[in-house]
């Protein structure tokens, strides 16, 4: 048969009716679970709940506009201070191992490779924004050497 024919064969059958002896269980399961659960009662507080909700996102609003307004008077403030000088920092993060070399004037030399950042901070007076600028650093230090 095909799938088509089985659909049709199951659309023509009629469920039966449930017997009598389902029909005295389904209806004693019911009378003793009404006797077993007590009825609903109103309470009289059940708009406390979504009342704590509200409340609750009132209060996340405005502390959200008071957090806002206080980032924008320290804004003002930094944008009538007085500028900053910017301050410059230099970090060395690595030294290669040295290597003997000879220099021009044919004397021996130990040629160091050091490796760091070197990194500019302002204020910008206008936003009070915090600017930082970093750039690596590569320099070859030559440290006259002795063989004694």
């Amino acid at each position: 048969m095909k799938p088509q024919e089985i659909e049709e064969c199951l659309e023509r059958l009629d469920p039966a009716a449930p017997s009598a002896a389902l029909r005295r269980r389904i209806a004693h399961e019911l009378e003793a679970r009404a006797r077993l659960e007590p009825a609903r009662q109103h309470h009289p507080w059940r708009w406390l709940a979504p009342l704590a909700w509200a409340g609750s996102g009132a209060a996340i609003a405005a502390l959200a506009i008071i957090a806002l307004g206080r980032t924008a008077t320290s804004r003002d403030t930094a944008a009538n201070a007085t500028p900053q000088p910017p301050t410059h920092t230099r970090e060395w993060i690595a030294a290669d191992s040295p290597e003997i070399a000879f220099g021009s004037d044919s004397l021996p030399e130990r040629r160091v490779r050091l490796k760091g950042v070197e990194r500019h901070e302002w204020i910008d007076p206008k936003t009070g924004a915090r600017m930082a600028v970093e750039s690596p650093q590569d320099q070859v230090i030559a440290v006259p050497v002795s063989f004694q």
